[in-house]
This record gives structure tokens, C-alpha cells and sequence, in this order.
């Protein structure tokens, strides 16, 4: 009876010890300043020629098949990817140039992935980025500088 007590002490302390280290987490996680960027769909025509520093995209995980799209950004503004997503940095690109590649990428990998959706990534009513995304890649971009002042920002990818 004795040890049966002595157990039970154990694995009370130890399951309380648990719920205070997850409960510590969780507030450090959503404690942070740290928050998402809203975003509204771009009308391609407004683009024109202009080219844009451009992060390619590609999702890995449990899906069948990557997921790709593009963040597109002007000078001053950082952007990383991190989670289920990998970022590569494919210099200055028009909206064409990133169709293209888009439509390579397509062929290279022997899949139907759908036109690209476009959207306005919105800092304080400003328009800070554009994505053009597969149409099952549902991407968040947060602004990890909330308080950096004026164009400048230091955005990051993440994919569930």
C-alpha cells in the first residue's frame, strides 16, 4: 500500500509538472508582438513591368505532391520562410518572369498545379508585398517588426 502511494505522489507531481511546462509554452508562443498580415486579392494589370525581389517557394511534408509560389517584395523589406516551407531568394523578377518560371516549374515536375493567385500583402494599409501562390497553398505572412517605422519590414513565410 505504502509504494501504491508513493506512485501515485509521482505521477501527480510529474502530470502537474507537465500542464505548468505546456501552460509556460503556450504563453511564450502567443505572448510575442509578432502578428499576421492581412492580405486582399491583386489585380495582375497593376503590376506592369515592374520587377520585384522574388523568394520562390515550395512546400515539404505529408503532401503527395510540393506546393509552389512566390513572394514578391521591394527593397528594405526582409522575408524568410520557415515551418513546412523553404524560401529561395530568385533575384529581381517581373510578374511575367515569375509566370514563366511558375510554368517551368510546372513541366520540370509533370504536374497540373492550376493559374497562380495574387494578393496584396497589406502592413498598416500599405501594400508591403504580393504573393502568387498555387491555389491549395494557403500561406500566412507574418510581420515579425510590427513596430519597424515606414516601408521597411522583416516578414516571415510559414505553412501549417
Amino acid at each position: 500500500m505504502r509504494g501504491t502511494k508513493k506512485t501515485r505522489a509521482w505521477v501527480v507531481a510529474g502530470a502537474l509538472v507537465a500542464a505548468l511546462v505546456f501552460l509556460s509554452l503556450a504563453s511564450c508562443a502567443t505572448s510575442g508582438s509578432n502578428k499576421a498580415l492581412d492580405w486582399k486579392q491583386a489585380d495582375p494589370s497593376a503590376f506592369g513591368g515592374r520587377q520585384f525581389n522574388t523568394l520562390g517557394l515550395q512546400t515539404s511534408g505529408p503532401n503527395i505532391q510540393p506546393l509552389y509560389g512566390y513572394v514578391l517584395y521591394g527593397d528594405g523589406v526582409t522575408v524568410s520562410a520557415s515551418g513546412r516551407i523553404t524560401g529561395t531568394p530568385l533575384g529581381r523578377m517581373s510578374l511575367a518572369d515569375v509566370q514563366q518560371d511558375y510554368q517551368r516549374v510546372m513541366r520540370d515536375n509533370m504536374i497540373q498545379g492550376g493559374n497562380l493567385i495574387l494578393r496584396e500583402i497589406l502592413r498598416d494599409g500599405s501594400v508591403v508585398a504580393y504573393t502568387a501562390t498555387m491555389p491549395f497553398l494557403n500561406i500566412t505572412i507574418w510581420d515579425m517588426a510590427p513596430d519597424t517605422p515606414g516601408p521597411n519590414a522583416v516578414l516571415q513565410v510559414t505553412f501549417p
